[in-house]
């Protein structure tokens, strides 16, 4: 978050509040009928996790939303093709048809990492704090 303060984030520990609405959310996903998966990265030798990834069914059939968090220095690193893959493999797992991610708009590293991947980004969404939400989405194909 170096360089963007004042600027709203979640899951990092400067976070507590936002945390335990993130998990609480997770956490519901089965009882609101949706599909997940998760998925983390750990250095072999520390057991550090360095890298978390998921895929998040909506109500739309079909549709899945797809988080990445890793030091944006992984993310063209063996560690970010490897998370990818995991993601791709969830997503066909799970039959999705489109997969999307929001990212504020000074993350440019992780929309890179989408748009690498063959996202387009789909939508912008000014916040009332003047930060920028970015919408991508990648159409998938059985």
């Amino acid at each position: 978050m170096a360089g963007h303060p004042g600027r709203r984030r979640c899951c990092g520990p400067w976070a507590g509040e936002e945390n335990r609405r993130w998990l609480e959310n997770r956490r519901g996903y089965a009882a609101r009928g949706l599909q997940q998966r998760h998925y983390v990265a750990e250095e072999q030798d520390t057991r550090q996790v360095v890298g978390y990834g998921a895929v998040e069914g909506v109500k739309t059939p079909g549709l899945f939303r797809v988080f990445v968090v890793m030091n944006p220095a992984l993310h063209a690193s063996e560690l970010g093709q490897l998370m990818y893959g995991k993601l791709s493999a969830g997503l066909s797992d799970l039959r999705a048809d489109k997969a999307f991610a929001y990212e504020w708009e000074y993350d440019r590293d992780i929309l890179a990492f989408f748009a690498a991947r063959g996202f387009s980004e789909v939508r912008r969404d000014v916040q009332p704090d003047g930060n920028v939400y970015v919408g991508v989405e990648r159409g998938l194909t059985p």
